[in-house]
């Protein structure tokens, strides 16, 4: 009935078809109740159902004995109202108000504090998923079972490529310049590297033996036919200097770094003020090609690419806010970013927030990419300054994915969202 509110409840009624089930069907009548739990049942189904006239004794042992069950019934009740009214987004949708828990997020979020850019695009995806992880903490039951792969291919691949690359850098004494490797001497490298990483994962138990050798192959054959994609594909003058090139991680945090990383984290500068970023770089590049020379960082993709739509919109912040950090770690220009898919030949691909390279339709100028940089960094601000404010609002920037542990328990409905007003919904300023 919500949409016709300006309407008389007979007026109403008339234009939509209405009903009644007797709450009888479930629940005794009052003559024939036996139990606090039924009578408290009743009362409230009587009330909901427009019939008070015969619940009127009910209503009244409830209110006098089920005070604060009716107060727990009817705030819930309120919430699901509110959070269906058309308007602004409040607390109902994931904004803190009241001022005490403000106080105790500004504790949360101080001006020393240390973003991810993985941390960043959560919020950017979806505020009140940002706020249940890492505000809340909260994460889903692990369940016990065997699991089905001995190591996540993401993380197989970099620490691969961290060794092949390492050694070709130590080999030349240098940068390495991948299209003047020879190519048998690049497959047994590689072939070393993969070895080398599958020994690691080997030392612990596998679960399931045949599943790991199918794996493995898989993998290696889609290292190699990037790789091979890289050596042929190569139209401007590359080198590669640093591989997993950290900042602000914590000792012991990774793995695999740089000798060249550092552990004090990255200040960029925002509208919203200075802000502390922490992370860790695939690949720096040295490139020189028709519009621009200068670094250019490298991320390696298992799964699908970011488009220009999630760097604009702020879902995936990675390239624009790594290229910022390579500028104040290395003191030297950055050209902006690419994403490297590494997987079956027919699927490698890059995508680039780069000058002189296609972003979306556009190619991008060096005037472009420097206005697109501060409108992330712009962005970014609103972010953390949206954070402080307690604005976690339920309202994601994109579709939800397939899966998000939080789906339960979040209360989204797209339907609902579109009664927000489009300030909350697209910009959330």
């Amino acid at each position: 009935l919500e949409p016709f509110g300006g309407l008389a409840r007979a007026e109403r009624e008339k234009l939509i078809e209405i009903e009644k089930v007797s709450p009888g069907q479930f629940l005794p009548v009052p003559q024939q109740l036996t139990c606090p739990r039924d009578a408290f049942n009743t009362a409230l189904a009587g009330l909901l159902g427009g019939e008070p006239a015969d619940y009127k004794g009910a209503l009244a042992w409830a209110a006098r004995s089920q005070g604060e069950k009716i107060a727990q019934a009817s705030m819930g009740l309120w919430a699901r109202r509110r959070r269906w009214s058309e308007g602004q987004c409040d607390q109902f949708d994931g904004r803190i108000t009241h001022p005490a828990l403000l106080e105790v997020l500004a504790q949360r979020y101080p001006a020393d504090v240390v973003f991810s850019a993985s941390r960043l695009n959560v919020f950017g995806q979806c505020p009140w998923r940002h706020f249940a992880t890492y505000v809340l903490k909260l994460a889903p039951l692990a369940r016990p079972e065997r699991q089905l792969e001995a190591v996540t291919r993401g993380r197989f691949v970099h620490d691969v490529l961290f060794r092949l690359f390492s050694r070709l850098r130590d080999e030349a004494g240098g940068p390495v310049r991948p299209a003047d490797v020879d190519k048998d001497h690049l497959r047994g490298a590689l072939d070393e590297a993969v070895a080398a990483e599958a020994n690691c994962v080997q030392s612990g138990r596998q679960p399931y033996p045949a599943l790991w050798e199918i794996q493995l192959a898989q993998m290696r054959d889609n290292l190699w036919a990037y790789l091979t994609d890289q050596h042929a594909g190569e139209k401007f003058d590359t080198e590669s200097i640093y591989f997993e090139l950290g900042f602000g991680m914590e000792e012991g945090e990774v793995k695999m770094a740089d000798p060249a990383s550092r552990s004090e984290p990255v200040v960029l500068e925002t509208p919203a003020g200075p802000i502390r970023l922490r992370g860790k770089i695939d690949r720096v590049d040295s490139v020189r090609f028709e519009d621009a020379a200068g670094l250019m960082v490298v991320d390696y993709k298992t799964g699908s690419l970011p488009d220009s739509a999630d760097i604009r919109e702020g879902r995936n912040l990675q390239l624009p806010l790594y290229a910022e950090a390579v500028e104040r770690l290395l003191k030297a220009a950055s050209v902006g970013g690419a994403f490297h898919r590494i997987g079956p030949r027919n699927q490698n691909g890059q995508r680039f927030f780069a000058i002189g390279k296609k972003f979306g339709r556009q190619q991008l100028s060096a005037e472009q990419f420097n206005q697109a940089r501060q409108e992330v960094l712009a962005r970014v601000g609103q972010f953390i300054s949206n954070m402080r404010r307690g604005r976690f609002d339920l309202a994601p920037t994109h579709e939800c994915p397939g899966y998000c542990p939080y789906r339960q328990i979040c209360h989204f409905a797209k339907a609902r969202a579109e009664l927000k007003s489009p300030a909350d919904r697209e910009g959330r300023t």
